[in-house]
């Protein structure tokens, strides 16, 4: 009977350890020389799963051990240190390949959760082999959690928290062109937010239907709901940062179709495009734009009909969307429309200083596109620009009615060019650092004026 205590003990031991290596990885954040909010929030997560398992561990092995067999009791209690170890390894890897991330990344996908009223410390970003965005009560499911420590989970299964995985090519500051791509999966996390997946075809839960990607049967309610939550995650994404987002992902799915490419989860690129064609043209009324990647779009077509598919199967999703789409616009702030472009450069606090301000804003009412060009010359040339980020993308291609100016950038021919290509897509990441400082300045000194006398 000792020996049967003392072998018990033990495995009860090892399983308290599996906990107690958060604080190696709270440890490992509270050493970094930066702690941007996002990598604190996750740290005060972890924190807070540490205690809430440590809590309840001790009352849960008592009683799921108690007057068992030893093998059976000692195979939960492996169990239950399995399934800890996984959740535990899981916010290790997430620490370890978070570092990297430039914070003008973060500033540009902040910047779009603002755009929808969501907080922008509820997330994380990490180096992963996909493209994908988490729920932590999801996390916590896959994990079984919910099944073995349902306390714990009551405790701490509502936390709202995301992992946005992000392949490395994406990473670095000179990857700034492709940095709309990302976006697409911070729109994920806007519907989460506000329970836009709950909206639609209500009886399907789409953690359930993610779960059942892999399952020999599939049920055509899953993939309808996973092939509309794509959707919108591209229509949202155009409206904020407009064709841009389009054109990267013209440019880059031959390179990653590997990730990108259609599936039960993903519709095809072809039927992708598509909508946001629509979308370009009908809500952003930027006819050009849209004429563009629908040039561009023929050879790449080509190109694609060479890679290997896993299914040539496609639903026909139009009805639900419209409707789920008409709900969206109610939290979409912004629309990069012609009109929203141009009132954000004449409010933006460089215009505003402008010396002679009365007559520029009379010359950008009466000839935005020749300011506009101006500026694009002035970026392109490495002049940093002081604006809303998914202005500045929009002055990068302005429209795509100078495309030819862009090739040196997009398809540098020598050392210089590729140099000067470097420089530029880094000039991008600056702007948008500069643009979020400015803006946290500004804050700040609004925040600190005294109350003006009565």
């Amino acid at each position: 009977m000792a020996q049967r205590a003392d072998k018990i003990s033990s495995e009860k031991q090892r399983v308290r350890n599996e906990v107690s290596r958060c604080t190696q990885i709270i440890f490992d954040i509270e050493g970094r020389r930066y702690k941007e909010p996002h990598i604190e929030n996750l740290r005060k997560l972890i924190k807070d799963c540490q205690e809430a398992l440590t809590e309840d561990l001790d009352a849960r092995m008592e009683k799921a051990t108690k007057y068992l067999p030893l093998t059976t009791a000692s195979l939960l209690l492996t169990t239950m240190r399995n399934l800890i170890k996984d959740l535990v390894d899981f916010m290790y890897s997430v620490v370890s390949q978070s570092e990297t991330v430039p914070r003008e990344l973060y500033f540009l996908l902040d910047a779009f959760l603002e755009s929808h009223d969501i907080s922008e410390d509820s997330y994380i970003l990490f180096v992963s082999d996909e493209m994908a965005v988490t729920a932590f009560e999801h996390v916590l499911k896959l994990s079984h959690m919910e099944q073995w420590f349902p306390i714990f989970f009551q405790k701490i299964g509502n936390k709202r928290f995301y992992f946005v995985h992000v392949v490395s090519d994406f990473i670095g500051r000179e990857a700034s062109l492709n940095w709309p791509i990302v976006l697409h999966e911070m729109a994920h996390v806007v519907c989460y937010e506000k329970n836009t997946y709950t909206k639609y075809l209500p009886s399907v839960d789409i953690l359930e239907a993610l779960r059942s990607v892999p399952e020999p049967i599939f049920p055509i309610k899953y993939q309808k709901k996973l092939y509309i939550s794509e959707y919108l995650a591209d229509l949202l994404t155009t409206r904020v940062i407009g064709a841009v987002y389009g054109w990267r992902f013209l440019e880059i799915y031959g390179t990653y179709y590997d990730i990108l490419e259609p599936s039960r989860a993903h519709p095809s690129p072809g039927k992708r495009l598509d909508k946001i064609f629509r979308e370009v043209r009908k809500e952003l009324q930027m006819p050009k734009s849209a004429n563009f990647l629908l040039k561009e779009f023929e050879p790449k077509k080509k190109e694609w009909e060479t890679i290997p598919k896993k299914t040539d199967f496609d639903l026909n999703v139009d009805p639900i969307l419209r409707q789920i789409l008409k709900e969206a616009r109610k939290y979409t702030k912004q629309l990069l429309t012609p009109q929203q472009i141009k009132q954000s450069i004449l409010n933006s606090p460089w215009f505003q200083l402008l010396e002679h301000n009365a007559a520029e804003r009379k010359n950008v009412e009466r000839n935005l596109k020749r300011f506009l060009a101006n500026l694009q010359e002035d970026l392109i040339e490495g002049i940093p620009l002081v604006l809303d980020p998914f202005v500045l993308y929009y002055i990068f291609t302005l429209d795509f009615s100078t495309f030819d100016k862009l090739l040196p950038i997009l398809e540098p021919q020598d050392e210089k060019q590729e140099e000067h290509a470097r420089r530029i897509k880094e000039l991008i990441a600056d702007c948008i650092r500069l643009y979020a400082v400015q803006k946290r300045f500004l804050a700040l000194r609004s925040a600190n004026v005294p109350p003006s006398e009565p």
